[in-house]
């Protein structure tokens, strides 16, 4: 499984956060602080570096950039250590009404650069109260595992969005259905395998955590 950790991060414009150097420790950092000092800003500033948006919802670039900034222009610097390619340096460029980023110096136009999740207390009451949430962090956790996965559940959306389409036409659409369901089939019984594969392979971990959790010593 591929895996990155970051090392160094250098912001500049970025909320109320400080142009200073930021360096990682390569095993578990605890961030703490007052509040309204950058905790949560940091966490958001790491988490735009990976996917290049906010996990703060419908948030904009006026409300990112430091109120103190001179220029409408934000930047990262980060540096970073990936399970298969070493050392990658990453930065970025954000205006308004553009992005630049590039990695070991090279463009680089991909919208993700590794994936990242935040989770928190709450996350559990959707965990267990939301199907669509169960199946959409499973769908993300083993697309980046898989790429027949993340093709298959392309296809899959695909077709389920043109049959919906021919449902809603005035007139006899059996067979037409009948052909997408035909195409269905086996791309859901892929997925389903899939699905299950994955979740066997996380239960002896699953079931090992939760007897630590819940062990009576």
């Amino acid at each position: 499984m591929n895996y990155a950790k970051i090392l160094k991060l250098q912001l500049a414009n970025f909320r109320n956060l400080e142009t200073h150097l930021l360096e990682f420790s390569p095993s578990i950092n605890c961030i703490y602080g007052e509040n309204g000092n950058g905790k949560t800003n940091l966490l958001e500033a790491l988490y735009y570096l990976s996917l290049k948006k906010s996990f703060k919802k419908n948030t904009h670039f006026q409300e990112l950039l430091s109120m103190d900034s001179s220029c409408a222009e934000m930047t990262f610097q980060a540096l970073l250590e990936d399970s298969h390619q070493g050392h990658i340096s990453y930065s970025g460029k954000i205006t308004p009404s553009k992005s630049f980023w590039n990695k070991n110096n090279k463009a680089e136009k991909k919208r993700s650069l590794f994936d990242i999740r935040f989770i928190n207390p709450f996350d559990s009451y959707q965990f267990h109260l939301s199907p669509s949430f169960r199946r959409s962090l499973l769908d993300q956790k083993i697309g980046s595992l898989s790429e027949s996965y993340v093709r298959n559940l392309k296809n899959i959306q695909t077709l389920i969005r043109q049959r919906n389409k021919l449902l809603q036409l005035p007139r006899d659409v059996e067979k037409e259905v009948s052909a997408l369901d035909d195409q269905l089939a086996p791309l859901s019984v892929a997925i389903t395998q899939e699905r299950q594969n994955h979740v066997k392979m996380l239960n002896p971990y699953l079931l090992k955590i939760f007897s630590e959790i819940f062990h009576e010593s």
